[in-house]
């Protein structure tokens, strides 16, 4: 239940992270994809973030990159990309075992019709297995753990127990000897 409750919290997790650098993405090229200025698109700030595998941005109406300018003019062979272009709205999903993928449409609002105009969609594909829990790390951390509890709980249970068994001990001795010397009470300093 440890693993399967930090797996699903690093995955809920990587889904947010992903969400983020998508819309953050979206955000810095909105301009540009809407004049149609490809050249001044960039990636580079995604590409930088930590678990980021893959970053580009890709039109609405054919799928072709944009932006990275070394992939532009091709069309990504990800199932994602294809589901993700297919909705008008911010996607987030598992693709694979250690994937995410992270959409978020690129366009403006269109006052005459009431709809969003979508020209684009920054696609983000983050790799969640940096925030994996380790199980063979995490049995090793229990152990260590383990076996220091022990070594204190010991040591804890020999000075408890010599506090107790000393007020014993003396009592039962002068209870002895009051009984030899047939005295009615007994002192214990």
């Amino acid at each position: 239940p440890t693993f399967r409750s930090a797996k699903e919290s690093g995955i809920g997790e990587s889904l947010r992270r992903a969400m983020s650098v998508a819309r953050h993405l979206a955000e810095i090229n909105q301009k540009a994809v809407l004049e149609g200025q490809t050249g001044n698109l960039s990636t580079h700030s995604a590409e930088l973030e930590e678990g980021v595998k893959d970053v580009f941005i890709v039109q609405k109406s054919d799928g072709m990159i944009l932006a990275p300018a070394s992939r532009a003019g091709r069309t990504p062979d990800e199932p994602f990309v294809h589901k993700a272009r297919a909705e008008d709205r911010p996607l987030a999903e598992e693709i694979g075992a250690t994937e995410i993928g992270a959409s978020a449409p690129i366009g403006q609002f269109d006052p005459v019709t009431g709809l969003p105009s979508i020209k684009g969609y920054a696609i983000v594909i983050y790799d969640v297995s940096g925030m994996a829990l380790d199980q063979s790390r995490a049995i090793s951390l229990f152990m260590q753990i383990l076996v220091i509890a022990s070594a204190l709980g010991g040591i804890l249970f020999f000075f408890l127990s010599k506090l107790v068994e000393k007020p014993v001990r003396e009592l039962n001795q002068n209870l002895d000897a009051a009984m030899r010397d047939r005295r009615d009470n007994i002192q214990i300093p």
